[in-house]
Protein backbone atom coordinates (compact mmCIF):
# COMPACT_ATOMS: atom_id res chain seq x y z
CA UNK A 1 0.00 0.00 0.00
CA UNK A 2 1.17 2.92 -1.16
CA UNK A 3 1.81 6.05 1.61
CA UNK A 4 2.36 9.70 1.25
CA UNK A 5 5.08 11.21 3.49
CA UNK A 6 4.94 14.65 5.33
CA UNK A 7 6.18 16.58 2.22
CA UNK A 8 3.61 15.14 -0.80
CA UNK A 9 0.90 15.93 1.84
CA UNK A 10 1.93 19.12 2.30
CA UNK A 11 2.05 19.65 -1.66
CA UNK A 12 -1.40 18.37 -2.27
CA UNK A 13 -3.16 20.67 0.35
CA UNK A 14 -1.18 23.52 -1.17
CA UNK A 15 -2.09 22.42 -4.48
CA UNK A 16 -5.86 21.60 -3.37
CA UNK A 17 -5.84 25.41 -1.85
CA UNK A 18 -4.52 27.05 -5.04
CA UNK A 19 -6.18 25.10 -7.85
CA UNK A 20 -9.49 23.16 -6.53
CA UNK A 21 -10.66 25.26 -3.46
CA UNK A 22 -14.65 25.02 -4.31
CA UNK A 23 -14.15 21.63 -4.63
CA UNK A 24 -13.57 20.73 -1.36
CA UNK A 25 -16.55 22.86 -0.11
CA UNK A 26 -19.71 21.96 0.73
CA UNK A 27 -22.86 24.34 1.10
CA UNK A 28 -22.29 25.81 3.84
CA UNK A 29 -18.54 26.69 2.84
CA UNK A 30 -16.82 23.82 5.58
CA UNK A 31 -14.35 21.40 4.25
CA UNK A 32 -15.30 18.38 2.96
CA UNK A 33 -13.42 15.39 4.29
CA UNK A 34 -15.03 13.02 1.84
CA UNK A 35 -13.80 15.58 -0.99
CA UNK A 36 -10.24 15.83 0.78
CA UNK A 37 -10.15 12.11 0.64
CA UNK A 38 -10.13 11.81 -2.68
CA UNK A 39 -8.27 14.21 -4.15
CA UNK A 40 -5.12 13.81 -1.83
CA UNK A 41 -5.43 10.35 -1.97
CA UNK A 42 -7.06 9.73 -5.78
CA UNK A 43 -9.35 6.76 -4.75
CA UNK A 44 -12.57 6.16 -3.61
CA UNK A 45 -13.46 5.57 0.49
CA UNK A 46 -14.99 3.42 3.00
CA UNK A 47 -16.61 5.27 6.65
CA UNK A 48 -16.23 4.38 10.18
CA UNK A 49 -17.94 6.35 12.21
CA UNK A 50 -18.21 7.10 15.90
CA UNK A 51 -21.16 8.88 17.38
CA UNK A 52 -19.35 9.83 20.81
CA UNK A 53 -17.88 13.27 22.04
CA UNK A 54 -14.23 13.01 21.73
CA UNK A 55 -11.71 14.65 24.43
CA UNK A 56 -10.13 16.38 21.06
CA UNK A 57 -6.82 17.71 22.32
CA UNK A 58 -6.16 14.27 24.40
CA UNK A 59 -6.93 12.58 21.79
CA UNK A 60 -5.13 14.61 19.16
CA UNK A 61 -1.50 14.68 21.43
CA UNK A 62 -2.07 10.29 21.43
CA UNK A 63 -2.39 10.42 17.87
CA UNK A 64 0.64 12.91 17.22
CA UNK A 65 2.77 10.34 19.80
CA UNK A 66 1.39 7.04 18.03
CA UNK A 67 1.75 8.44 14.15
CA UNK A 68 4.66 10.75 14.54
CA UNK A 69 2.03 13.50 13.03
CA UNK A 70 3.61 17.42 12.28
CA UNK A 71 1.76 20.49 11.41
CA UNK A 72 1.79 19.37 7.64
CA UNK A 73 -1.00 16.71 8.23
CA UNK A 74 -3.39 19.19 10.00
CA UNK A 75 -6.52 21.18 8.40
CA UNK A 76 -8.78 23.11 10.99
CA UNK A 77 -11.99 24.74 10.80
CA UNK A 78 -12.68 27.25 13.42
CA UNK A 79 -16.56 28.23 14.88
CA UNK A 80 -17.05 31.81 14.69
CA UNK A 81 -18.84 32.94 17.80
CA UNK A 82 -19.91 36.68 17.64
CA UNK A 83 -20.10 36.99 20.96
CA UNK A 84 -16.71 35.76 22.08
CA UNK A 85 -15.16 37.95 18.82
CA UNK A 86 -16.55 40.93 20.99
CA UNK A 87 -15.53 40.68 24.07
CA UNK A 88 -12.22 40.03 21.89
CA UNK A 89 -11.27 35.80 22.60
CA UNK A 90 -10.01 34.27 19.74
CA UNK A 91 -12.16 31.33 17.70
CA UNK A 92 -11.65 27.84 19.04
CA UNK A 93 -11.65 25.07 16.38
CA UNK A 94 -14.59 23.06 16.07
CA UNK A 95 -13.13 20.53 13.39
CA UNK A 96 -9.89 19.23 12.76
CA UNK A 97 -9.16 17.15 9.93
CA UNK A 98 -5.97 14.82 10.14
CA UNK A 99 -4.02 13.47 7.11
CA UNK A 100 -2.27 9.96 7.92
CA UNK A 101 0.48 9.03 5.15
CA UNK A 102 -1.22 5.11 5.18
CA UNK A 103 -4.57 6.82 3.15
CA UNK A 104 -6.61 7.19 6.06
CA UNK A 105 -7.98 11.03 7.09
CA UNK A 106 -9.69 11.07 10.88
CA UNK A 107 -12.48 14.11 11.25
CA UNK A 108 -12.99 15.08 14.44
CA UNK A 109 -15.88 16.50 15.71
CA UNK A 110 -17.14 17.92 18.56
CA UNK A 111 -19.39 15.65 19.30
CA UNK A 112 -18.21 12.76 16.99
CA UNK A 113 -15.29 11.03 14.65
CA UNK A 114 -15.11 9.63 11.60
CA UNK A 115 -12.56 8.10 9.45
CA UNK A 116 -12.73 7.63 6.31
CA UNK A 117 -10.16 5.48 4.17
CA UNK A 118 -9.10 3.45 1.16
CA UNK A 119 -9.99 -0.28 0.07
CA UNK A 120 -6.49 -1.48 1.43
CA UNK A 121 -7.06 -0.02 4.83
CA UNK A 122 -6.92 -3.63 6.97
CA UNK A 123 -9.35 -4.07 9.42
CA UNK A 124 -6.49 -3.90 12.04
CA UNK A 125 -5.46 -0.71 11.32
CA UNK A 126 -8.90 0.31 11.77
CA UNK A 127 -9.57 -0.96 15.53
CA UNK A 128 -6.29 0.34 16.50
CA UNK A 129 -7.85 3.85 15.67
CA UNK A 130 -11.03 3.10 17.00
CA UNK A 131 -9.42 1.38 20.21
CA UNK A 132 -7.66 4.92 20.66
CA UNK A 133 -10.52 7.21 19.91
CA UNK A 134 -12.74 4.72 23.17
CA UNK A 135 -9.75 5.46 25.37
CA UNK A 136 -10.28 9.27 24.63
CA UNK A 137 -13.96 9.04 25.03
CA UNK A 138 -15.84 12.03 26.67
CA UNK A 139 -18.39 11.00 29.20
CA UNK A 140 -21.39 12.05 29.04
CA UNK A 141 -23.37 14.64 31.42
CA UNK A 142 -25.12 12.95 33.91
CA UNK A 143 -28.50 13.74 33.56
CA UNK A 144 -30.95 14.35 36.56
CA UNK A 145 -33.65 11.33 36.05
CA UNK A 146 -36.60 13.86 37.21
CA UNK A 147 -36.22 15.87 34.24
CA UNK A 148 -37.77 15.92 30.31
CA UNK A 149 -35.63 15.62 28.05
CA UNK A 150 -35.78 15.88 24.09
CA UNK A 151 -33.28 14.40 21.43
CA UNK A 152 -31.44 16.81 18.79
CA UNK A 153 -29.55 15.73 16.17
CA UNK A 154 -27.07 18.52 14.12
CA UNK A 155 -25.05 17.86 10.98
CA UNK A 156 -24.97 14.35 9.88
CA UNK A 157 -21.62 13.60 11.96
CA UNK A 158 -22.87 15.03 14.93
CA UNK A 159 -24.90 11.78 16.24
CA UNK A 160 -28.11 12.65 18.78
CA UNK A 161 -28.07 14.03 22.38
CA UNK A 162 -30.37 14.98 24.81
CA UNK A 163 -31.17 18.64 25.52
CA UNK A 164 -32.79 19.48 28.84
CA UNK A 165 -36.30 21.02 28.94
CA UNK A 166 -38.71 22.66 31.48
CA UNK A 167 -42.23 21.57 31.05
CA UNK A 168 -44.83 24.00 33.01
CA UNK A 169 -46.38 21.41 35.49
CA UNK A 170 -49.93 20.40 34.98
CA UNK A 171 -52.03 19.70 37.94
CA UNK A 172 -55.39 18.15 36.64
CA UNK A 173 -58.03 16.53 38.57
CA UNK A 174 -58.28 13.03 36.44
CA UNK A 175 -61.70 11.95 37.70
CA UNK A 176 -62.98 15.72 35.99
CA UNK A 177 -61.25 15.90 33.17
CA UNK A 178 -62.27 12.13 31.51
CA UNK A 179 -64.22 9.84 31.64
CA UNK A 180 -64.38 7.06 34.24
CA UNK A 181 -63.48 4.34 32.13
CA UNK A 182 -60.31 5.90 31.68
CA UNK A 183 -58.99 6.33 35.74
CA UNK A 184 -58.03 2.50 36.08
CA UNK A 185 -56.25 2.86 32.53
CA UNK A 186 -54.30 5.91 34.40
CA UNK A 187 -53.69 3.66 37.49
CA UNK A 188 -52.10 0.57 35.21
CA UNK A 189 -49.55 3.30 33.14
CA UNK A 190 -48.41 4.95 36.19
CA UNK A 191 -47.65 1.86 38.07
CA UNK A 192 -45.83 0.75 34.76
CA UNK A 193 -43.63 4.05 34.30
CA UNK A 194 -42.82 4.04 38.17
CA UNK A 195 -41.73 0.79 38.22
CA UNK A 196 -37.95 -0.31 37.55
CA UNK A 197 -36.51 -2.18 35.31
CA UNK A 198 -40.02 -2.47 32.83
CA UNK A 199 -40.54 -2.42 29.64
CA UNK A 200 -43.56 -1.94 27.26
CA UNK A 201 -45.44 0.06 24.71
CA UNK A 202 -48.88 2.19 26.01
CA UNK A 203 -50.77 3.29 23.11
CA UNK A 204 -53.31 6.60 23.72
CA UNK A 205 -55.27 7.03 20.53
CA UNK A 206 -58.22 9.47 19.94
CA UNK A 207 -59.79 12.34 18.14
CA UNK A 208 -57.51 15.62 18.30
CA UNK A 209 -58.05 17.46 21.59
CA UNK A 210 -59.57 15.12 23.23
CA UNK A 211 -56.84 15.33 25.87
CA UNK A 212 -54.20 13.08 24.85
CA UNK A 213 -51.38 15.93 25.25
CA UNK A 214 -52.68 17.44 28.28
CA UNK A 215 -52.15 13.98 29.93
CA UNK A 216 -48.59 13.40 28.62
CA UNK A 217 -47.66 16.39 30.71
CA UNK A 218 -49.57 15.77 33.86
CA UNK A 219 -47.31 11.74 33.40
CA UNK A 220 -44.18 14.22 32.89
CA UNK A 221 -45.06 16.22 35.98
CA UNK A 222 -45.77 13.42 38.32
CA UNK A 223 -43.41 10.57 37.48
CA UNK A 224 -40.35 10.03 39.07
CA UNK A 225 -38.32 8.97 36.04
CA UNK A 226 -36.47 10.36 33.09
CA UNK A 227 -38.70 11.25 30.27
CA UNK A 228 -37.40 11.87 26.64
CA UNK A 229 -39.50 13.46 23.96
CA UNK A 230 -38.10 12.21 20.40
CA UNK A 231 -40.00 14.98 17.88
CA UNK A 232 -41.62 14.50 15.02
CA UNK A 233 -39.46 15.75 12.54
CA UNK A 234 -36.83 12.79 13.89
CA UNK A 235 -39.14 9.78 14.11
CA UNK A 236 -37.82 8.63 11.00
CA UNK A 237 -34.05 8.56 12.78
CA UNK A 238 -35.54 5.57 14.70
CA UNK A 239 -34.30 3.97 11.43
CA UNK A 240 -30.98 4.55 12.34
CA UNK A 241 -28.03 2.44 13.16
CA UNK A 242 -26.52 5.12 15.96
CA UNK A 243 -30.24 5.39 17.42
CA UNK A 244 -30.43 2.37 19.36
CA UNK A 245 -26.92 2.60 20.46
CA UNK A 246 -28.29 6.46 21.70
CA UNK A 247 -31.01 5.45 23.71
CA UNK A 248 -28.97 2.52 25.42
CA UNK A 249 -27.30 4.84 27.23
CA UNK A 250 -30.52 5.93 29.07
CA UNK A 251 -31.74 2.92 30.61
CA UNK A 252 -35.41 2.70 32.50
CA UNK A 253 -36.50 5.85 30.71
CA UNK A 254 -39.79 6.92 28.84
CA UNK A 255 -39.93 7.14 25.57
CA UNK A 256 -42.67 9.75 24.10
CA UNK A 257 -43.96 9.88 20.15
CA UNK A 258 -46.63 12.24 19.76
CA UNK A 259 -48.77 12.49 16.82
CA UNK A 260 -46.78 8.88 15.44
CA UNK A 261 -49.20 7.54 13.14
CA UNK A 262 -46.27 7.82 10.13
CA UNK A 263 -44.37 5.00 11.87
CA UNK A 264 -47.01 2.77 13.03
CA UNK A 265 -48.09 2.29 9.64
CA UNK A 266 -48.31 -0.70 8.29
CA UNK A 267 -44.86 -1.93 7.06
CA UNK A 268 -45.92 -2.64 3.60
CA UNK A 269 -46.22 1.02 3.37
CA UNK A 270 -42.57 2.37 2.73
CA UNK A 271 -39.42 0.60 3.81
CA UNK A 272 -37.77 3.49 5.82
CA UNK A 273 -41.49 3.19 8.00
CA UNK A 274 -40.95 -0.75 8.10
CA UNK A 275 -37.17 -0.12 9.70
CA UNK A 276 -38.09 2.58 11.85
CA UNK A 277 -41.33 0.60 13.51
CA UNK A 278 -38.92 -2.63 14.35
CA UNK A 279 -37.11 -0.47 16.02
CA UNK A 280 -40.01 1.04 18.02
CA UNK A 281 -41.02 -3.07 18.34
CA UNK A 282 -37.40 -3.89 19.55
CA UNK A 283 -37.32 -1.50 22.46
CA UNK A 284 -41.16 -2.00 23.91
CA UNK A 285 -41.05 -6.24 23.07
CA UNK A 286 -37.67 -7.44 20.89
CA UNK A 287 -34.84 -8.82 22.26
CA UNK A 288 -33.19 -5.37 23.27
CA UNK A 289 -36.16 -4.84 25.54
CA UNK A 290 -35.42 -6.56 28.88
CA UNK A 291 -31.59 -5.04 28.78
CA UNK A 292 -32.73 -1.41 28.44
CA UNK A 293 -36.11 -1.15 30.03
CA UNK A 294 -37.32 1.59 27.82
CA UNK A 295 -41.04 2.29 28.41
CA UNK A 296 -42.69 3.66 24.62
CA UNK A 297 -45.47 5.84 25.10
CA UNK A 298 -47.09 6.20 21.77
CA UNK A 299 -49.87 8.97 20.87
CA UNK A 300 -51.72 9.14 17.35
CA UNK A 301 -54.80 10.29 15.91
CA UNK A 302 -55.30 7.63 13.71
CA UNK A 303 -57.91 4.84 13.52
CA UNK A 304 -56.25 1.50 15.32
CA UNK A 305 -57.18 -0.02 11.55
CA UNK A 306 -54.88 2.13 9.92
CA UNK A 307 -52.17 1.37 11.75
CA UNK A 308 -49.86 -2.01 11.89
CA UNK A 309 -51.46 -4.68 13.71
CA UNK A 310 -47.91 -6.05 15.21
CA UNK A 311 -48.38 -3.69 17.66
CA UNK A 312 -51.75 -4.84 19.26
CA UNK A 313 -50.63 -8.19 19.56
CA UNK A 314 -51.39 -9.81 22.95
CA UNK A 315 -48.76 -9.08 25.35
CA UNK A 316 -46.98 -6.52 23.62
CA UNK A 317 -48.99 -3.67 24.85
CA UNK A 318 -48.88 -2.56 28.41
CA UNK A 319 -52.22 -0.72 28.26
CA UNK A 320 -54.17 1.23 25.01
CA UNK A 321 -56.71 3.68 25.47
CA UNK A 322 -59.13 6.02 23.14
CA UNK A 323 -59.52 9.56 24.12
CA UNK A 324 -62.81 10.72 23.19
CA UNK A 325 -65.60 13.14 24.36
CA UNK A 326 -66.26 13.70 27.63
CA UNK A 327 -69.80 12.24 28.84
CA UNK A 328 -72.47 15.31 28.96
CA UNK A 329 -72.06 14.56 32.75
CA UNK A 330 -68.35 15.62 32.98
CA UNK A 331 -68.96 18.19 30.42
CA UNK A 332 -71.97 20.18 32.04
CA UNK A 333 -69.58 19.67 35.04
CA UNK A 334 -66.69 21.81 33.47
CA UNK A 335 -68.30 24.28 32.40
CA UNK A 336 -70.03 25.34 35.15
CA UNK A 337 -67.12 26.01 36.40
CA UNK A 338 -66.04 28.64 34.19
CA UNK A 339 -68.91 30.09 34.91
CA UNK A 340 -71.39 28.89 32.05
CA UNK A 341 -74.70 28.22 32.39
CA UNK A 342 -75.62 24.75 30.54
CA UNK A 343 -79.65 23.78 30.24
CA UNK A 344 -78.96 21.39 27.21
CA UNK A 345 -75.72 19.24 28.05
CA UNK A 346 -73.59 17.88 25.10
CA UNK A 347 -70.86 15.79 24.97
CA UNK A 348 -67.39 17.86 24.04
CA UNK A 349 -63.67 17.36 24.38
CA UNK A 350 -61.33 19.07 26.86
CA UNK A 351 -60.27 21.61 23.72
CA UNK A 352 -63.60 22.06 23.06
CA UNK A 353 -64.88 23.14 26.77
CA UNK A 354 -61.86 25.28 27.53
CA UNK A 355 -62.35 27.06 24.29
CA UNK A 356 -66.17 27.11 24.99
CA UNK A 357 -65.98 31.12 24.45
CA UNK A 358 -63.93 30.88 21.51
CA UNK A 359 -65.58 31.22 18.28
CA UNK A 360 -65.58 28.03 15.78
CA UNK A 361 -64.56 28.58 12.47
CA UNK A 362 -65.07 25.08 11.82
CA UNK A 363 -68.77 24.24 11.83
CA UNK A 364 -70.07 20.62 12.25
CA UNK A 365 -72.50 19.33 9.94
CA UNK A 366 -75.24 19.41 13.04
CA UNK A 367 -74.73 23.10 13.09
CA UNK A 368 -73.04 22.60 16.61
CA UNK A 369 -71.58 26.37 18.01
CA UNK A 370 -69.15 26.61 20.77
CA UNK A 371 -69.38 30.14 23.14
CA UNK A 372 -72.60 31.95 22.30
CA UNK A 373 -73.66 31.46 25.80
CA UNK A 374 -72.59 31.95 29.65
Amino acid sequence: MNTLTPQIIEEKLKNIATNHPAEILDSDSDINPAMMFMLVYDQMYYTRAFPFRIKVKKFIKALEEKEGLTPSHYASMELFNMRKYEAGQPPRPSRYIILLPDNILVMIHHKALTLYYGRQTSKERITELADLAGQHRRKDKKHNKNHFFMVSKGDFMSGFELKSFEIQKTNINLEEHYNDDFLPVHQTIADFINKKNTNGLVLLHGKFGTGKTTYIRHLISESKRRIIYLPLHLMSFLSDPDFLPFISDYKDSVLVLEDCEDILKPRSYTEQTNHSLVNLLNLGDGLLSDALSIKVICTFNAQLKDIDQAILRKGRLVARYEFDTLSEHKTKSLLEKQGFEITQPQSLSLAEIYNYSSPDYNLSQSGRRLGFGH
